[in-house]
């Protein structure tokens, strides 16, 4: 969590959207939807990845780790 609120709260990445990059509003928002998918609340984590998504195409590269992580055996995991 400290690394976290250490890259939101560091001057350089509050600047960069200032100069018309938004890539650390995309990365707060995978990491709000990997936090939602966490708390086990798909629908809104959803959302929130395809708003990410809708901003720009490379996160789509975690659409498979979501998937499997929301579709594996936890059963399996656990015993294992």
């Amino acid at each position: 969590m400290f690394y976290v609120s250490w890259m939101l709260f560091n001057p350089l990445v509050i600047a960069m959207p200032t100069r018309g990059s938004n890539d650390n509003i995309i990365t707060l928002l995978v990491f709000m939807a990997i936090y939602f998918i966490l708390k086990r609340q798909y629908v809104v984590g959803g959302i929130i990845y395809g708003l990410s998504v809708h901003f720009k195409i490379y996160p789509i590269i975690y659409c498979f780790v979501f998937y499997f992580f929301i579709d594996m055996d936890r059963k399996l995991v656990e015993e294992g």
